[in-house]
């Protein structure tokens, strides 16, 4: 039976077991993720239900999935984590004590030169700080900021929001990234209707679904539909594909530094917005010093 007690029927530490189970869907691998044993872990999510009185999970031998009621436990419980999280850090910042940790959502596709550096500077001057890193779709970016999980994302400009600041970072156009041979290759542009028929490579639709479906859109509004090879999740592996012949990689200019001899980028029209620039984003209650010197040093591209 549930506890007459509200929140007391759980615990922090079980909210973050909770958490893990359910995003990696994987006892194991949550197990690895909480640093507790497996049978530890399968304990504490037995606990949470029977104190709750709800099953939150599924268990069979294809694999753990959510209920209903767990779908709706999730979002609650990356919330009250998140609260917790950032009335710690407020209370500790107000006190002028040290910072904890810098939630930091990424995107997998993004190409900046100075992350490897201001991830180093940060921990340097921020002893015992905890840096997380997590990838998240650009579409949550925002999402998890103003939900204080999130101390910085990233996500297209402008971004109209009271409570959110942003700074532009990086400022791109839309290309397509082609074997050197390639017939398209020999043109200075090249149009989206040239496309047809030619088998594309695209960041994941889990990842950027809105930009994945609008390039779509873009396609049959040409009269035809996108043959799409390849959803490639990192782009160092993109131009690899591209030189095996595996399709003509559609992205921004800002998501490769260089590419390898074999392939060439050529600009692609007809796609509107052509350009687009990307900023980082946080709160403006963020009083954090270390999310400060980390967008210093993303912003000092020179």
């Amino acid at each position: 039976m549930p506890s007459e007690h509200g929140f007391s029927v759980f615990e922090l530490r079980q909210l973050t077991y909770f958490v893990a189970v359910a995003e990696e869907l994987n006892y194991r691998k949550a197990a690895e993720r909480t640093f507790v044993s497996q049978p530890a872990l399968s304990y504490q999510m037995n606990q949470l239900e029977e104190r709750l009185g709800v099953r939150l999970l599924e268990r069979d031998h294809r694999g753990v999935s959510l209920t209903s009621a767990g779908q709706l436990f999730l979002q609650g419980a990356r919330d009250l984590l998140s609260q917790a999280a950032r009335l710690t850090r407020d209370v500790q910042e107000l006190d002028g004590g040290p910072e904890l940790e810098l939630q930091v959502a990424l995107e997998e596709y993004l190409h900046i030169a100075r992350m490897p550096q201001a991830i180093r500077l940060v921990r340097e001057q921020f002893q015992g700080l905890r840096l997380k890193t997590t990838h998240l779709p650009m579409d949550e970016h925002v999402e998890g900021i103003l939900a204080r999980r999130l101390d910085l994302g990233f996500a297209p400009l402008p971004v109209e929001h009271p409570d959110l600041v942003s700074k532009p970072l990086l400022q791109g156009h839309w290309t397509v990234v082609l074997p050197a041979l390639h017939r398209l290759a020999q043109r200075e542009q090249v149009t989206l209707g040239q496309l047809q028929g030619e088998p594309i490579i695209l960041p994941p639709e889990r990842s950027n679904p809105r930009t994945f479906n609008w390039f779509l859109e873009s396609c049959r509004s040409r009269g035809f539909e996108a043959e799409v090879a390849y959803e490639a999740s990192q782009p160092r592996l993109a131009p690899a594909l591209v030189a095996e012949g595996v399709g003509l990689w559609v992205t921004l200019s800002f998501s490769y530094n260089e590419l390898p001899p074999e392939v060439t980028a050529r600009p692609l029209l007809d796609l509107e917005p052509r350009e687009m620039t990307l900023g980082l984003v946080w709160h403006r209650q963020s009083r954090s010093q270390a999310r400060r010197l980390f967008v210093e040093q993303l912003l000092n591209q020179t």
